[in-house]
């Protein structure tokens, strides 16, 4: 099956743009297709996931942050062929500091460098990496009215979980290329107040069950918030 990697970004940062070449550099590497998709402002993943969709080819897709790298993609790429509906790629997140960010772009493995900028962690399912069959990506796409930063990744594990099931997940690490951070986030974990408030709805949608899931998504349709 043929495999697309769908890269969402907007940034005229030279930290991130260097971040996005390097990732989708090492994306061709592997013979897959590349696919960029950007948006207009206000920044909302789920707009420049879609656009990239609309213009990739294959049957698998890789939505891949422009900042992450994961040996481990391959077989999650493998595992969703194979009939899972989605994969998650990695379980600890490493995340690198500048000099490590510099080894790599100098022909380093991100495995063999050092300096780490926290202890890794347990990767949020829906973050980083999500390999899934296209035919699940249509059936359950990122929510666009999640705008800027923050909680549209754990909202959409939370609805590819409840309507297709938990994810084949791999152990590899997942490494996060240095640069500045979002400046308009609230903090590490919370993107903003609207889009907490719209996470909680997931969550508590998928406690009551598929159909309250699935009528939360068409809520984007009948809103018109693809357009």
């Amino acid at each position: 099956m043929s495999v697309s990697v769908l890269i969402p970004f907007t940034s005229d940062d030279p930290a991130r743009l260097r971040a996005r070449d390097h990732v989708a550099g090492w994306y061709r590497t592997l013979g897959w297709e590349v696919v960029g998709g950007a948006c207009p402002p206000p920044w909302r993943k789920a707009v420049a996931v879609a656009a990239a969709a609309e213009r990739s080819t294959g049957e698998i897709l890789v939505v891949a942050d422009a900042d992450c790298l994961c040996p481990g993609v391959a077989a999650a790429a493998a595992a969703v062929e194979g009939g899972v509906p989605w994969a998650i790629p990695h379980q600890l997140v490493h995340r690198l500091d500048e000099e490590a960010t510099r080894a790599v772009y100098g022909g380093a493995t991100a495995e063999s460098t050092g300096g780490r900028t926290e202890a890794p962690y347990p990767g949020f399912p829906g973050g980083g990496i999500v390999v899934l069959a296209r035919t699940t990506y249509v059936d359950v796409p990122l929510d666009p009215r999640f705008e800027g930063w923050g909680q549209e990744d754990e909202s959409w594990a939370v609805a590819l979980t409840a309507l297709h099931g938990p994810p084949w997940r791999g152990t590899d690490p997942l490494y996060h290329l240095h640069h500045p951070p979002p400046p308009d986030r609230r903090s590490r974990h919370v993107g903003s107040v609207a889009s907490h408030e719209l996470l909680n709805r997931y969550l508590r949608a998928a406690r009551a069950g598929r159909r309250a899931t699935r009528a939360l998504l068409d809520e984007t349709v009948t809103a018109g918030a693809f357009r």
